[in-house]
């Protein structure tokens, strides 16, 4: 019986946890422009795909954040959130994908930027 008293007990915590570190828009931009960063600084204008890319990623290299800027306001971004985690459906230029918000960050289908 005292088992199960502490599973329910660890079981609540972990819920309340969940709950309290949910995270919000605030949480989602900070991973697109953490994102961005890392495509901007890490990658060579002549590693990109394609003509439209490699001349976004040299924009870019310009001024990360004016480009974190441009490429925010052209994604449409819609928060549902639950009970213990935030769904961002985002919809942008050549970019459709799900991501889920859990403990404080986000994790998405696909790469926000440069994928």
């Amino acid at each position: 019986m005292r088992i199960l008293i502490l599973l329910a007990v660890v079981l609540a915590g972990a819920a309340v946890g969940a709950w309290a570190t949910r995270p919000g828009e605030e949480a989602f931009n900070e991973k697109l422009r953490a994102e961005i960063e890392d495509v901007v600084l890490n990658r060579e204008v002549e590693e990109a795909r394609d003509p439209i890319a490699a001349l976004t990623l040299a924009s870019c290299k310009l001024s990360i954040n004016d480009c974190y800027e441009t490429y925010r306001r052209r994604l449409d971004v819609k928060f549902l959130p639950g009970m213990f985690t935030t769904t961002a459906i985002v919809d942008g230029p050549r970019l459709d994908t799900v991501c889920t918000g859990r403990f404080g960050g986000f994790t998405c289908q696909h790469p926000l930027f440069g994928g």
